[in-house]
């Protein structure tokens, strides 16, 4: 016999009617086995945190991306790894993804597992609501085809990339599929707010999105997508960028197939995406003048990263910036690391320093100092823009 479903939105309750009986919101919250899905309009990441709070997932990150790892904590009776809540603007949700197993978290996964979950995940979704259909959903450039399930205005995407992840995205409109071009795109000209500029010469870019690569080896494509995020585009994330830019098992990016994989998701939108050889003042001013952070590939290393901590902890309280830089120059740095990118977010002209942000958390939302002859000598001698048009 085929099942037959219709949805209704009753007093703010999502109910759905078969010939076998009555699904309930209650019912998919419990399949779930967490609270993801609800009726309340206007539901922000503040409100969905707090509901989540007794079972100690901790979100970080900048409002419109928070992530929580979560060490296994069962989703649709599958140990996930990650839960990412995304939002607009104003807090209020419009998608959170569940990620499963993958090829980041672990330079010894098990392949096998992320088709399993993915198999799983299937059959679970189907049981609950019926017969699955084919879309496309994704950033232009990594589109690809998922299994859709709908649940009133809700939506759920099962994303599988064979040897690469199975994600679960639940869609709170039920609009997004391909962002052919974001009503949120920045242009060029726009980025100019997002400038500070101090009386001590600090100048720098606020309000670049976090996401946290957490223990994988993600560093290139998790600062990518907190660049694409800044410019407006949503709908593509580090593992898909892994796959594109043909990411190392447990982790690991060439910058020419980095350089490869921008190219190909920033296609459609009209970016000039630029290499910008060895770091220097010229350049690094020109960009952060415009509102462009600037991919830095380089070698990290407990000293230079002391540097940066340091920064953090105790530049504010210097008076005298020059007293600053002169202690600072102590510390005997070596040039080589731990292959490593990150975003260079501003510039001191006056004290020689340069501004730098990780994808490693909240800890890295506020820049981190360095006097760029220090920085130098870690570096790679390659760097990369992203110009949206003007």
């Amino acid at each position: 016999m085929i099942m037959m479903k219709k949805f209704l939105l009753l007093s703010g309750l999502l109910v759905s009617f078969s010939l076998f009986g009555e699904i309930t919101q209650q019912t998919v919250i419990d399949a779930i086995g967490l609270p993801l899905v609800g009726a309340e309009p206007g539901l922000t990441h503040a409100d969905l945190e707090k509901k989540l709070q007794h079972k100690g997932i901790k979100f970080n990150g900048s409002p419109v991306k928070r992530t929580a790892f979560i060490n296994g904590i069962k989703i649709l009776g599958i140990p996930a790894k990650e839960l990412q809540i995304i939002s607009d603007r104003d807090g209020k949700i419009e998608q959170i993804d569940i990620i499963y197993s993958n090829k980041g978290d672990t330079a010894k996964y098990i392949k096998s597992k992320i088709r399993d979950d993915a198999s799983t995940l299937k059959k679970k979704l189907t049981d609950l609501f019926g017969s699955d259909k084919k879309e496309k959903f994704g950033s232009e450039g990594v589109g690809l085809k998922v299994s859709a399930w709908y649940y009133g205005d809700i939506k759920f995407l099962l994303e599988f990339v064979h040897k690469e992840y199975t994600i679960l995205h639940i869609i709170y409109s039920g609009k997004v599929q391909i962002d052919r071009k974001s009503k949120e795109q920045i242009t060029l000209s726009s980025l100019q707010k997002n400038i500070v500029r101090k009386d001590n010469g600090d100048v720098f870019i606020e309000n670049i999105p976090m996401v946290n690569q957490g223990s994988k080896g993600y560093c290139a494509v998790a600062s990518l997508e907190r660049v694409l995020l800044y410019c407006g585009i949503k709908n593509v994330t580090q593992h898909q960028l892994a796959d594109i830019a043909n990411t190392g098992n447990g982790g690991g990016t060439n910058f020419t197939n980095l350089q490869n994989a921008t190219n190909k998701v920033t296609k459609k939108y009209k970016f000039d995406v630029k290499s910008c050889g060895e770091i220097n003042f010229k350049s690094i001013k020109k960009y952060i003048d415009l509102g462009v952070p600037i991919l830095w590939c380089m070698y990290t290393n407990d000293k230079y990263y002391a540097i940066v901590q340091k920064s953090r902890a105790e530049r504010d309280s210097y008076k005298d910036l020059r007293t600053w830089i002169r202690s600072l120059k102590k510390q005997n740095v070596p040039s080589r690391g731990g292959a490593h990118i990150c975003i260079i977010v501003g510039y001191n002209k006056k004290t020689g320093e340069i501004a730098v942000s990780n994808s490693w958390g909240d800890n890295e939302i506020k820049p981190g100092w360095v006097p760029l002859k220090t920085a130098r000598k870690v570096s790679q001698g390659f760097s990369m823009v992203l110009l949206p048009e003007k």
